[in-house]
C-alpha cells in the first residue's frame, strides 16, 4: 500500500497538471501527515526510550554522520560546495519510510520488538536532529563566504 502511494505521488507529479493538483491535495496531504506521524508517536515508549537514550544518542549520531558523510563523498566530482552541504544535510536524516519498513518488518517478525522500538526511536531523533543540520550547513557556507540562493533560506 506505501509502495502504491509513492508511486501514485509520482504519477501525478510528473504530469502536466501536477504542480495544480498537488496544490489541491496539500490540504489532505497535511492531515494524513499529522495521522501518520501521531500513530508513530504512539508507538514509542518513553520508558524505553528513557532506559536505551545512551544507544538512541550514539545510533542516531553515526546514521547520521555516515549518511551525510557518504553523500558528500559521493557528491563531490558533481556539485558545488554549496549544493554538497545543503544536499548532505537534507539527506542527513533517516527517512519516514524507515518507520514503514520496520512496521513490515515487525508485522512479518522479521524483528523483535526491542528492535523495532530501536528504529522509530532512532529515526524520530534523526528527524528531530535534521533542522539543526539543516542550519549548521548554512552557517558553515555562510562562514566561508558561499552565496546562499533566497530560495534555501526560505
Amino acid at each position: 500500500m506505501e509502495v502504491a502511494c509513492f508511486l501514485a505521488g509520482v504519477l501525478v507529479k510528473s504530469t502536466k497538471h501536477g504542480e495544480q493538483t498537488l496544490h489541491l491535495i496539500e490540504p489532505v496531504r497535511d492531515v494524513l501527515s499529522v495521522i501518520f506521524f501521531t500513530n508513530i508517536g504512539l508507538h514509542v515508549y518513553p520508558s524505553f526510550v528513557w532506559s536505551q537514550i545512551t544507544l538512541i544518542i550514539l545510533l542516531t549520531l553515526f546514521v547520521v554522520s555516515i549518511k551525510y558523510l557518504v553523500c558528500l563523498l559521493v557528491l563531490k566530482p558533481l556539485t558545488s560546495e554549496l549544493q554538497r552541504s545543503v544536499i548532505s544535510a537534507g539527506l542527513a536524516q533517516i527517512s519516514e519510510f524507515s518507520f514503514v519498513l520496520a512496521s513490515r518488518g515487525r508485522k512479518l517478525q522479521l524483528i523483535n520488538r526491542e528492535v523495532y522500538l530501536m528504529i522509530l526511536s532512532v529515526t524520530a531523533a534523526s528527524l528531530v536532529l535534521s533542522p539543526v543540520i539543516w542550519k549548521t550547513s548554512l552557517i558553515q557556507a555562510r562562514s566561508k563566504k558561499l552565496e546562499i540562493p533566497h530560495k534555501i533560506l526560505d
